[in-house]
């Protein structure tokens, strides 16, 4: 009896779901091994901590946009994973790529001051996810011969939303981690 109530209890646990469902947006993916999924607790007050850095490195106050984190994960300590949506109509053509634009040229210029003896570098390409092309901007700082700071930054307007995927990686295999994740995710035509 002892043993079946055991191997009962053990047969019940259950390892946590690597596989989600964004409805929103018909996305599914399945997070690499090792990803620990952040509550929207830690989630907010990451996103807060990003509000006030720009807010005190630009003296211009942040609007909230109805931003919303879909999921953030992280692997080990400075390896973070983040997908967001931002209600987004683009009533005049080329306003949305602006944004983008302008999200790019501050991120940049608040890297540039938090570090202020590194070399950085940007790329922008695209990349295609299940047919669709995102906009693809790579940030890359080096002091002295050292990678100090590795980021990408996916962004789309889908359906009605400025969908953007973000991740920063201090170690490449990882960084393949999260792009074989995205290429294997689908999206669904609905």
């Amino acid at each position: 009896m002892i043993i079946i109530i055991i191997y009962s209890l053990s047969s019940c646990s259950q390892k946590p779901t690597r596989h989600f469902t964004f409805n929103e947006i018909g996305w599914t993916i399945e997070l690499p091994d090792g990803f620990e999924v952040l509550d929207s607790a830690n989630s907010a007050a990451r996103m807060e901590k990003s509000k006030k850095t720009v807010e005190a490195s630009t003296d211009d106050k942040i609007v909230a946009l109805n931003t919303r984190h879909l999921i953030v994960a992280k692997k080990n300590v400075s390896n973070y994973f983040i997908c967001s949506l931002t209600p987004y109509i683009e009533l005049t053509p080329g306003s949305w790529q602006s944004s983008i634009q302008k999200i790019r040229d501050l991120s940049f210029e608040l890297l540039v001051k938090k570090f202020p003896s590194a070399q950085f570098d940007t790329l922008t390409s695209s990349i295609t996810i299940d047919s669709l092309s995102f906009s693809k901007f790579l940030t890359a700082g080096k002091e002295d011969g050292k990678l100090l700071y590795h980021s990408v930054m996916l962004s789309k307007l889908y359906k009605i939303y400025d969908l953007k995927i973000s991740y920063v990686c201090d170690d490449f295999s990882i960084e393949k981690e999260i792009e074989e994740m995205l290429r294997n995710s689908k999206f669904s035509n609905e």
